[in-house]
């Protein structure tokens, strides 16, 4: 029913991050967590996905060379395949570090981010600043809605087993506003949408898919590994041909993440907005 037990090297891990404390505003270490400590309830299988987690960052600024603020939304892709994922309130000290430093240009400023977030993480992190008139524009979430749906019953903890498979042909394609998880350290609420796309011979019956989404209400995981979870959770049950789970959460601290999954890379990241965000 539940997950498993954390490991103590985790439990360990997650308590030297600066969530949920009081910091110095002059911390800018970057917090990674490792990717690892999110997928041992998988048990050492090899990982069928890969994927990137898109990070909305709201609150962006630095100095022109007049010392006139310039502000911008930046979208940070992070590749599933590094060697961690960056804890969200030392992300927001580390943007926030900069806010009274003075660049010449945009690039000289994302030079100077990129380069201690690729050291960081051990991979090439994606940057993509918008100036407030090229906000992203906004999307809808493919395929049908699951929410009005009746529970299948009422969920009492997460359980993977509550998603049931029926015979189907062809792709499917769901999604709902209704997931909600819960920070590991804090245990503070996190609200978000899910959408699941995918093809095979066997197809998520559309009111178990929602019960199993609901009953992650007290899950508690970062965004990353709670997408993960989905889509192994839906990728043992189904067996399908292909999948892709992506979860689009609201935003916090300045920052909203958006963790994606698939057995198929796509060509295109979607950079849209959902209407939470």
């Amino acid at each position: 029913m539940s997950s498993s037990t954390p490991s103590n090297a985790r439990e360990a891990a997650l308590s030297q991050l600066k969530l949920g404390k009081e910091t110095a505003a002059d911390d800018t270490e970057l917090d990674i967590v490792p990717r690892g400590f999110g997928r041992e309830r998988f048990q050492g299988a090899s990982l069928p996905f890969s994927g990137f987690d898109l990070w909305n960052g709201y609150e962006v600024s630095y100095l022109d060379l007049t010392g006139k603020p310039q502000v911008f939304h930046v979208q940070m892709v992070v590749d599933a395949a590094s060697r961690g994922i960056v804890e969200s309130k030392s992300l927001k000290l580390f943007f926030n570090s900069f806010n009274q430093q003075t660049f010449a240009s945009r690039r000289t400023f994302a030079d100077a981010v990129g380069g201690r977030l690729n050291e960081a993480l051990g991979v090439t992190v994606e940057l993509t600043f918008f100036a407030p008139q090229e906000r992203p524009p906004t999307r809808r979430l493919e395929g049908k809605l699951l929410d009005p749906y009746p529970l299948t019953q009422r969920p009492t903890g997460y359980d993977a087993s509550l998603i049931q498979a029926t015979t189907g042909v062809g792709a499917f394609a769901f999604h709902s506003h209704l997931l909600r998880s819960n920070c590991p350290v804090t245990n503070q609420p996190d609200w978000g949408a899910v959408q699941i796309t995918g093809g095979g011979t066997k197809h998520p019956e559309p009111a178990s898919l929602l019960t199993y989404l609901v009953a992650m209400r007290e899950h508690q995981d970062f965004h990353e590994a709670c997408c993960e979870t989905i889509f192994m959770d839906l990728y043992n049950t189904l067996s399908p041909d292909w999948l892709a789970v992506s979860c689009h959460y609201t935003r916090r601290g300045g920052w909203d993440i958006n963790p994606a999954r698939f057995t198929h890379r796509p060509n295109t990241v979607n950079r849209g907005l959902i209407w939470r965000q």
